[in-house]
């Protein structure tokens, strides 16, 4: 049985993210830092709006000033689940992970599966 059929069973696309990656590998360095400025805003903005926690995190942000969006600390994310904080998302995208603890304190979170994909 191969991986990718395996991998696409648990709900990862492997084929779309090479895809994707050699689309990237095509653009001008310039093209490309253009393009990640924008979905970096489009992100921030999303989360502004569908994570509930990241809204209260974050406070009111009138303009879109990236050096005003405070940095999140492991210890910050300890608290959060996704099942109360995001909106209109299906749980099966996403999986949950652990680290073992290194720095004394495990930490646990969740994980996309589309992002992971491309790591």
């Amino acid at each position: 049985m191969n991986s990718n059929f395996i991998l696409r069973l648990l709900g990862y696309n492997i084929n779309q993210s090479i895809k994707d990656l050699n689309t990237l590998k095509l653009l001008s360095e310039d093209v490309f830092w253009e393009q990640q400025i924008q979905k970096r805003d489009k992100i921030l903005q999303h989360h502004l709006r569908n994570t509930l926690w990241y809204g209260k995190f974050v406070g009111n942000v009138n303009n879109l000033d990236w050096s005003e969006i405070p940095i999140i600390t492991k210890n910050d994310l300890q608290n959060f689940t996704l099942e109360n904080n995001a909106k209109n998302h299906s749980i099966k995208r996403y999986y949950f992970a652990n680290t073992s603890g290194s720095t004394g304190y495990p930490f646990s979170f969740w994980k996309d599966k589309p992002c992971h994909s491309l790591a």
